[in-house]
């Protein structure tokens, strides 16, 4: 049984378009933190230099710990994988996170305003029997252009609420969209799970999955190439 380590609707309504068997469960280690470290390599993420980040934010570091975290919660580990993923919003030189504030928000998008910048989602699909062993792991990169969205537009957003508990400050399946000018790569990754590299880790491990669509999932699609 497949158990989805996450407490996001988002990433709980994408998991669905691939799979419809598997199981919730959350882990806190985000916010409270961790040290945990792995015994196998987690490869930099494909950026520019001067968007290069510290491995200690690596989204597939972080996805590994709420994977393991999740593993210790299982009354029955034995036959169960976990998916976790993470994804952070990557400006020049530094991530950016969930604000928190309205403040701290409307800081985020407007150093963001006008400007190219990086959202990266890491995943592992790890065996809950055997926390310890490699897992299965990716990581995908997406370039997105924002607006220069006025100072009106920008504070208008914020009054929502909607960027609060987003990476970057915004959601770009919600209002947030319209602060967008383009995305090159993914759109669901910058969702928050990329559903190729998902499809495609699942399958590896023998997880019951859905048909491909046709269409592809969005129009970046790797997978469209092969079919």
């Amino acid at each position: 049984m497949l158990v989805l380590a996450s407490s996001s609707p988002r990433r709980q309504e994408l998991l669905k378009r691939v799979t419809a068997h598997f199981e919730i469960a959350t882990s806190a280690v985000e916010e409270e933190g961790s040290t945990l470290a792995p015994s196998w390599h987690i490869p930099p993420l494909d950026l520019p230099s001067n968007y290069a980040i510290d491995p200690e934010a690596h989204p597939t570091l972080w996805a590994w710990r709420k994977a393991v975290d999740v593993t210790g919660q299982l009354a029955d580990p034995e036959h169960r994988l976990v998916l976790a993923a993470d994804t952070v919003v990557i400006a020049a030189g530094k991530t950016l996170g969930k604000p928190g504030t309205d403040g701290v928000a409307v800081e985020m998008l407007a150093e963001l305003r006008g400007k190219k910048h990086y959202v990266a989602t890491g995943g592992v699909l790890l065996r809950a029997a055997a926390p310890d062993e490699p897992p299965l792991q990716f990581a995908v990169v997406s370039a997105v252009w924002m607006r220069s969205y006025d100072e009106s537009e920008l504070l208008g957003y914020v009054a929502t609420g909607e960027p609060l508990d987003k990476a970057g400050a915004y959601a770009v399946q919600g209002l947030g969209g319209r602060l967008v000018e383009r995305v090159e790569g993914c759109y669901y990754n910058v969702v928050g799970l990329p559903l190729c590299e998902v499809r495609e880790t699942l399958r590896a491990a023998g997880v019951e999955v859905g048909s491909y669509p046709a269409g592809g999932y969005c129009d970046f699609c790797p997978l469209k190439a092969n079919q």
